[in-house]
């Protein structure tokens, strides 16, 4: 398998492109058809890029058969923060040093939870073909575990609130990482509906906790993340991408550009 930078420097499709495009489409053409720089990073981005950072920090030490200390998570945290070569945009009240801690309470939680399985595999890249007039789906599994001989796939978020139902169930990457699943061939999955995928929520309260929510997908959801992709590349190569304006655009990064 390919290297998750050797997939993305290839045309492809990304369940981030696909919702992009159906949250505004003008968005999608700024971000990855101009590329236009982002003029500054929201603090809750970059936040959650780091805190991922130290989860796969985690998970890859116990790959080893390993048991990582919280200063270890914590350092990977903050190796991940200062990587950010853009301005970091705070929110009024909030301070590097305020989030370091708050990362620090959240790791806390995440190093002791139970752990249920044995790691298979950290940031795992995937490639699959949806229909032969688009580019490949392309991404990276945070996790695959083995529990009770069956492959079970981990997504590692970082959230302010617990996910809603509806989240959990129409959410598109679950889906996609159940049909990845399905043509690696991992222990137990024989059809798309054996593929659970365990949505592993940090939330970022001020006790922090974590809302881990199970889900599983059907053939009918992946036919229908098929059909969005072929129509999002449709609309991509007819030059489909007008605005979609609502509450959204009060923090979107081109609000300039778009407004010109």
């Amino acid at each position: 398998m390919s290297t998750a930078p050797a997939l993305r420097s290839e045309p492809h499709l990304s369940v981030s492109q696909i919702s992009t495009w159906l949250s505004c489409p003008r968005k999608y053409r700024f971000q990855y058809l101009d590329k236009i720089p982002w003029p500054a990073v929201p603090s809750a981005l970059t936040f959650g890029t780091a805190v991922h950072a130290a989860l796969a920090a985690m998970s890859q030490a116990r790959l080893e058969g390993e048991e990582p200390s919280l200063d270890d998570l914590h350092d990977a945290y903050r190796v991940a923060w200062a990587a950010e070569s853009k301005p970091i945009e705070l929110k009024d009240g909030e301070t590097p040093e305020a989030l370091d801690a708050m990362a620090r309470a959240m790791l806390v939680v995440a190093l002791h939870q139970p752990s249920a399985g044995r790691v298979l595999a950290v940031e795992e890249p995937f490639r699959i073909e949806l229909a032969p007039s688009i580019p490949p789906l392309v991404g990276v599994i945070d996790l695959i575990e083995e529990r009770d001989g069956r492959a079970v796939i981990v997504e590692h978020k970082t959230a302010g609130q617990r996910f809603t139902e509806q989240r959990v169930t129409d959410d598109y990457q679950p889906t996609a990482y159940a049909m990845a699943s399905l043509e690696m061939g991992l222990p137990g999955v024989k059809s798309i509906e054996d593929v659970e995928v365990r949505f592993n929520v940090l939330l970022k309260l001020k006790k922090p906790a974590i809302d881990d929510r199970p889900t599983r997908r059907s053939r009918r959801q992946a036919d229908e993340l098929r059909e969005v992709a072929l129509a999002v590349w449709a609309a991509r190569e007819a030059g489909i991408f007008p605005p979609n304006r609502g509450w959204a655009c009060a923090t979107c990064p081109f609000r300039a550009p778009c407004s010109r």
